[in-house]
């Protein structure tokens, strides 16, 4: 009887981080004892691995996360070979079961494999899910995008049944196309989803656009017929409205500006002459800060070798510089719990702030670790 594997969340109490939102109950970058078994739950779904892309938390403490379900057994009513979903805690980690099934809602796109990468809560409190949905031949790669109820349900009113999918790049071998950044305009309700199309394994990976308006149809005022696909900077992981109508996308160190109609600027020019954001997709490797300033995490090879991961993070400038106001360039704190002595991990940062944990020099260990 397989059971599965499991769900491993940590909640960690910094600004940045999806799940450390919330009263402070310990140091900042400590595990949040309020949380599961001091800070850190572990969740097992029947028959099923699960792979947790992205979370986000809500107004009243629960926390929503997309995942991919990979089933274990095979059954006569399995709906995919890999099924989209999302599922939903309550604000102490425990599944929430008045959420789908048991916590959890499963959907597919196609019968073969269906990723759910990125989540966006909308002013209802309603879920948009996106992603990539694939057929088992290599010739379909599309966004998906799904809008959930808050009890997990599918949303009727949105697309076909709650669905959508956006094709960019046809039917063909070795095409990808998937959706990887959501965002939410709440005053109208539309939304605008990210990622990258690619034709073949060796073409060009497109910068790829499409909006929706709030039933879930392509905005006919954007791009060609509701989609943009241009030579920018690959599939964004975060994306942010601006309030003169303009959206700004990243990928990594990488930062681009589109105008309303999702042309590309030339540079990134509104948010460092006083326009400000409105809104931003909420979670990934990628956040925004108020000012337009974005912060990129990342993991990299610590000190003592393959075995030490540390977790980096390095914040840039509105246009792309890297922030170098402070005069250490770059520093790194110890993870709160003692370090297993073959996989030691260690939390680096760009820039000592006071919105992010108090770092220590990086050949230092703070008291008491070993």
């Amino acid at each position: 009887m397989h059971s599965g594997k499991k769900l491993v969340f940590s909640a960690l109490l910094c600004s940045a981080g999806v799940l450390g939102a919330g009263p402070v109950y310990a140091a900042a970058g400590a595990l949040d004892p309020t949380f599961g078994q001091r800070g850190q739950v572990t969740i097992s779904l029947s028959n099923e691995n699960v792979i947790a892309n992205d979370a986000v938390l809500q107004p009243d403490g629960k926390i929503v996360v997309a995942a991919v379900f990979m089933p274990t057994v095979a059954t006569a009513n399995q709906i995919a070979t890999e099924p989209f979903g999302v599922i939903r805690l309550l604000s102490n980690g425990s599944l929430d079961t008045n959420f789908g099934t048991g916590g959890n809602t499963q959907i597919a796109f196609t019968n073969f494999i269906n990723t759910a990468n990125s989540l966006a809560l909308q002013s209802d409190g309603k879920i948009v899910a996106v992603g990539e949905a694939t057929s088992a031949d290599g010739t379909l790669s599309e966004f998906a995008v799904a809008r959930f109820n808050t009890d997990g349900t599918l949303d009727s009113s949105f697309g076909n049944g709650g669905k959508v999918t956006t094709n960019f790049v046809g039917q063909l071998g070795g095409v990808r196309n998937p959706a990887t950044a959501v965002v939410v305009n709440s005053a109208s309700g539309e939304i605008l989803v990210g990622g990258s199309a690619s034709e073949c394994a060796r073409c060009v990976t497109n910068t790829a656009l499409a909006r929706y308006d709030t039933n879930g149809n392509l905005d006919p005022t954007f791009g060609s017929a509701g989609m943009v696909s241009v030579k920018a900077i690959g599939a964004p992981t975060a994306l942010a409205l601006l309030s003169n109508g303009d959206f700004l996308a990243l990928a990594g160190e990488a930062i681009v500006e589109f105008g309303p109609s999702g042309s590309v600027h030339a540079s990134v020019s509104s948010t460092t002459s006083g326009v400000t954001i409105l809104a931003t997709s909420q979670g990934g490797s990628n956040v925004f800060q108020s000012n337009g300033d974005f912060i990129f995490a990342s993991s990299v090879t610590g000190e003592a070798g393959r075995r030490d991961t540390d977790i980096q993070l390095v914040r840039f400038l509105q246009q792309g510089s890297l922030w170098t106001a402070h005069s250490t360039a770059r520093s790194s704190i110890s993870a709160p719990t003692r370090p297993s002595p073959r996989a030691r991990t260690r939390l680096r940062f760009s820039r000592p702030d006071r919105s992010l944990p108090e770092a220590v020099p990086a050949n230092s260990e703070p008291e008491g670790s070993a």
